[in-house]
């Protein structure tokens, strides 16, 4: 793990929230003690809130009432400060779901993939196949992150890894000052285990690297995923207690 003072881990965790204003939108919002990504889709994964300051009863009580207005399904997230506040997701039906590692790593820059290439607005169909079936949502809404809008926003970049013109794996990068961080990686069902998840992760942040300069790269990796990561530099800097309800995960309640 990597060894950073606490106001730098601080940082980093206000960071990797602020790399969810492309696809998070208006509804972003972010204070002292965490912030809150909801975009409305029916995926608890893009509807995210960190509790990790002072006050955390307070502050996940908030987040609870906010994702109960939101009437969608959501994670939130505790850290630092903010595991003192589990006894109140636990009292509002939420359960525990694990432990994610966050991770980190400085950008280094290096060789673009030639198999990887931003992709166009004729890729986005395709790309929306990809990620409906690698999540089990359907391309409608996994449409939500593969879009028009996100493709020419200033701060993402969605790219794809191509095997002889066919797209295999694709991915959102979105950028925040400092701090890039990946979004909805996808991979062809026959492909999968072939590496392509790993070269679309480096190659998509050499993208962008040589378009807006050095940063330092986040994630919030799967207990699964946390090996590829790190043989593509990551490190762990801590862990994140994830919550939701159960009907959410397991379709009961």
């Amino acid at each position: 793990m990597i060894n950073y003072q606490e106001a730098e881990v601080a940082e980093l965790r206000t960071l990797f929230g602020a790399t969810t204003v492309p696809w998070a939108g208006h509804s972003f919002d972010s204070h002292e003690a965490g912030w809150a990504a909801l975009s409305g889709a029916d995926q608890p994964d893009y509807n995210l809130a960190l509790v990790h300051g002072d006050n955390a009863d307070r502050h996940v009580q908030s987040t609870i009432d906010t994702i109960d207005a939101s009437g969608r399904p959501a994670i939130v997230m505790l850290a630092g400060r903010g595991l003192a506040g589990g006894q109140i997701l636990a009292d509002a039906g939420w359960v525990c779901i694990g432990a994610m590692p966050f991770m980190a790593r400085e950008n280094p820059g290096g060789l673009l993939d030639p198999d990887i290439r931003e992709l166009t607005e004729t890729d986005l169909g395709r790309a929306r196949e990809l990620a409906g079936a690698a999540f089990g949502v359907g391309s409608l809404a996994a449409g939500r992150l593969f879009t028009p809008e996100l493709l020419d926003h200033p701060d993402t970049t969605i790219a794809g890894l191509f095997v002889e013109d066919e797209l295999v794996c694709c991915g959102l990068m979105c950028r925040a000052p400092g701090a890039s961080t990946g979004w909805a990686l996808a991979t062809a069902a026959r492909h999968r285990g072939s590496g392509y998840a790993r070269r679309l992760i480096s190659g998509n942040l050499e993208i962008d690297f040589a378009r807006r300069g050095p940063s330092t790269n986040l994630c919030l990796a799967t207990p699964r995923g946390r090996r590829l990561y790190e043989d593509i530099g990551f490190q762990t800097v801590e862990y994140w207690q994830t919550w939701s309800k159960p009907r959410w995960f397991l379709g009961v309640g």
